[in-house]
């Protein structure tokens, strides 16, 4: 580069004393100030008569943050189907078809 010799740092070998050890902490010690990121951590699941069945990772964020934010209902698309997820009562209503399904976490 501008008449300089530069080696890609792939081909570099560092002297030990350059190399450092990095541990995150327990996870008990990390402090979550986030919504998304404690929600994210959530699981829920919707039963039908087969059994439980559990909702993708988005989803599962939307309803914790909906929890912990106190909501009582919200709408959301899940399949490309609309849904309102009723907090209170812990149930999934099909806006197109009124099937009304638990949930649990």
């Amino acid at each position: 580069v501008n008449g300089v010799d530069v080696e890609p740092l792939s081909h570099r070998t560092l002297p030990p004393e350059a190399v450092i050890s990095v541990s995150a902490p327990p996870p008990e010690a990390v402090r979550r100030s986030s919504t998304f990121i404690a929600a994210a951590e959530q699981h829920f699941e919707w039963r039908d008569n087969r059994g439980w069945h559990a909702y993708s990772a988005e989803t599962c964020t939307l309803i914790a943050a909906a929890l912990k934010q106190g909501q009582k209902t919200f709408r959301t698309k899940i399949a490309g189907r609309e849904y309102e997820i009723d907090c209170e009562k812990m149930q999934q209503r099909n806006i197109a078809t009124s099937v009304v399904r638990d949930i649990r976490a």
